[in-house]
């Protein structure tokens, strides 16, 4: 894990920023944080996604949460509702509309959405909406791949944009918007990923716009280059630095070291296989264990002792009946 400078000569500073990171990871660890008062929006907010771990840690400090989804429907909403009753602390709130990235249209009826009729302005933005392009050579690039290009890069651009006009034009230049950019290692190293790279790759050239275009005031820059990782939350961290990223834009490498493996493809694959292997293999001894125990004690015998799955469920502090949305389709009983 490293968090620096994105100019190269600011990083040789002896300002420790990843220092700064894991003092400010323990301080949460130890004390909590707050989100109350502060607006965010998420996008790529689907099921075991990134953007759902965000959004619970958003809810339970308090933020007013708006989020967007491709697939509008009532077990979707029903999804989200769950998430804030489960969540959901004093004074948050979810918003969750239909939204489709490829669409310029629905980008800027968004962005009027939340500061014209939900009359908020925004703190936090965090575009992780994307579109796998998987088995997809240099000769196979097809419309689907210039949809994820366009979702994940040339959309991405306009709803910053359209950000920063609404900021612009409200003068609102007090409360700069903190953007997490999600970047990755993966600069063609996987390959047969479409334009998945070229599209992550574009996303770091506006680390140099912010000094060189004049919207710097409007909007704050962190980049977190997300490795190998099982659907865990990046906010939390992210957010504590912001009044760093309101001097210039910070870089948190936290891949792991993905993009110093030559071979990371051939790693990769050789460890999805072997764990899919074992993942067989305990599956075919549980499936002979339990054969063997009705075998020997009949099919009607429950077995002494179950091992069960603990999970362990955030307390909510809210006694609302439902969520405070403006989504009519919440209210519902």
């Amino acid at each position: 894990m490293d968090v620096k400078h994105t100019d190269p000569a600011r990083s040789r500073s002896p300002r420790n920023l990843t220092g700064v990171y894991l003092d400010v990871l323990h301080e949460i660890a130890t004390s909590g944080t707050s989100f109350k008062d502060k607006n965010a929006l998420l996008t790529g907010v689907g099921k075991g996604s990134i953007g759902v771990e965000i959004l619970k840690g958003l809810l339970q400090g308090g933020a007013r949460v708006v989020i967007t989804t491709s697939r509008y429907s009532r077990a979707s909403v029903e999804y989200y509702q769950g998430i804030y009753h489960q969540c959901g602390s004093r004074d948050s709130s979810l918003t969750v509309v239909p939204f489709n990235q490829g669409s310029k249209q629905d980008v800027e009826a968004l962005v009027d959405y939340v500061y014209s009729n939900l009359g908020m302005d925004l703190d936090y933005i965090l575009p992780f909406a994307a579109i796998p392009e998987n088995g997809r050579e240099i000769d196979g690039i097809d419309d689907r791949s210039e949809l994820a290009h366009r979702v994940m890069l040339v959309n991405l651009l306009r709803l910053l944009g359209a950000v920063k006009n609404k900021k612009a034009s409200r003068h609102i230049v007090t409360r700069p918007t903190q953007v997490i950019l999600p970047l990755s290692p993966n600069h063609g190293l996987f390959g047969n990923d479409g334009l998945y790279s070229e599209s992550k790759i574009s996303l770091e050239t506006l680390f140099q716009r912010w000094n060189s275009e004049p919207w710097g005031e409007y909007l704050c820059l962190a980049g977190a280059v997300i490795g190998w990782i099982r659907g865990t939350g990046l906010m939390g961290a992210t957010n504590v630095v912001a009044h760093i990223t309101q001097v210039e834009p910070i870089w948190a490498d936290l891949n792991g070291g993905m993009d110093r493996l030559a071979d990371l493809a051939e790693i990769t694959t050789k460890i999805r296989l072997e764990i899919h292997h074992q993942s067989d293999l305990r599956l075919a001894i549980a499936r002979d264990n339990a054969a063997d125990f009705k075998i020997v004690n009949g099919i009607e015998v429950e077995p002494s002792v179950r091992f069960r799955l603990l999970l362990l469920r955030p307390v909510p502090t809210t006694a609302a009946a439902s969520p405070n949305s403006k989504d009519p389709m919440l209210s519902r009983s």
